[in-house]
């Protein structure tokens, strides 16, 4: 996988495998079908402006305070976005947060 300096989407998929009793909880967060309406395999400006909205609704869960601490300038962390229907209503928005 390699790192990209543009806001966009990457080409690259996240494959995990994490087994053994002494792991710690891993959260993952689907978006099913935000991307269907536009041609296959590109995403419109609406489409990121919600993800990107999403993404900033979520940045106030315990998880990204405890990854901020341990990761302050969010050089090792990544932000996947999945389940967005599970965000409280009116979670507090953090502007720029994950740009």
């Amino acid at each position: 996988m390699t790192l990209q300096q543009s806001k966009a989407f990457s080409d690259d998929v996240l494959c995990l495998e994490v087994y053994g009793i002494e792991q710690e909880c891993l959260s993952v967060i689907d978006v099913p079908g935000i991307f269907k309406r536009t041609a296959q395999g590109v995403a419109s400006k609406a489409d990121m402006q919600m993800a990107k909205s999403m993404m900033q609704g979520i940045s106030k869960f315990r998880g990204t305070e405890i990854a901020e601490e341990v990761d302050p300038h969010r050089q090792r962390t990544l932000g996947v976005l999945t389940k967005p229907e599970l965000v409280d209503k009116g979670a507090e928005m953090a502007e720029g947060r994950f740009d």
